[in-house]
């Protein structure tokens, strides 16, 4: 029964996976009726190409050794600001709001940690907020080029290890 079971479970991977390697899906309305397809809609404009705010390769579920974050954390793309870090302890959540980091930021971060830079998720401050640091999310290598992440948080910094989502 197990065996049964388990080559359910792994066509049933394979066959999902298909569906996720597909690269774009198209809706269209075709004689009033909606329809999803591979290609785009018989004369329609070109897509527009997707602005690099869509494209962080930090979006996804980490952990980190550090208080509040071992649970794990979500970065993903939000409505109000580009993308959000969602932390979620117990009952209770909390969204900050996250940009693409600027240069001078990642250079912060490269300088105080040792670490170069290449991508980061900076907090998204409200414009007259004092001391502003660049509190986030960055990918890198570290001194012995091994690819890194890094959570830097105003009470605690760690490594962040990409997991699961929940």
């Amino acid at each position: 029964m197990r065996t049964v079971a388990a080559c359910f479970l792994i066509l049933g991977t394979f066959w999902c996976a298909r569906f996720a390697s597909a690269a774009e899906v198209f809706k269209c309305t075709v004689d009033g009726k909606v329809q999803y397809q591979g290609k785009p809609c018989e004369g329609a404009a070109p897509p527009a190409p997707t602005p690099a705010e869509a494209r962080s390769s930090l979006v996804g579920c980490f952990v980190a050794p550090m208080k509040g974050m071992e649970e794990g954390f979500v970065v993903r793309r939000a409505t109000k600001s580009p993308y959000e870090l969602m932390v979620t302890e117990g009952k209770n959540s909390v969204a900050l709001p996250l940009k693409l980091a600027t240069p001078q930021e990642m250079q912060q971060i490269s300088t105080g940690f040792g670490i170069d830079v290449s991508e980061g998720l900076s907090m998204k401050w409200p414009p007259d907020t004092p001391n502003q640091r660049p509190v986030g999310l960055y990918r890198g290598r570290d001194r012995r080029g091994k690819e890194v992440v890094l959570a830097y948080f105003f009470f605690d910094s760690g490594y962040a290890t990409r997991s699961p989502c929940r």
